[in-house]
């Protein structure tokens, strides 16, 4: 599945979750592929107009696999790498790597 196609189905998700008084938009910007997916952040169309906190979406990206079989929204609490490794295992995909932690010190 190339980026395309992945947009216009991360599309028909965010009309699925976006309510008549929040409209969602993706943030094409930081569209990213892994080796199993796409995903794409998004927001609020007002959060884009003013980059306030407070007109801000609280959730992670949505995510297309590329063999079709889900489109799904990722969590937003703990790493994004995270939330992928974790679908990963769970459907016999292959593991994102980590990014390094960084030290207190």
């Amino acid at each position: 599945m190339d980026l395309t196609e992945a947009r216009t189905l991360a599309e028909a998700k965010l009309r699925e979750l976006e309510t008549p008084d929040a409209p969602l938009q993706l943030n094409d910007q930081y569209a990213t592929e892994i080796p199993w997916a796409w995903y794409f952040p998004f927001n609020t169309a007002r959060y884009f107009e003013t980059r306030q906190f407070s007109d801000s979406a609280p959730s992670g990206p949505i995510v297309v696999n590329k063999d079709g079989s889900d489109i799904w929204v990722a969590g937003s609490a703990a790493p994004l790498e995270r939330w992928l490794n974790q679908y990963a295992e769970e459907h016999g995909y292959p593991l994102v790597p980590l990014p390094p932690t960084r030290s207190a010190f």
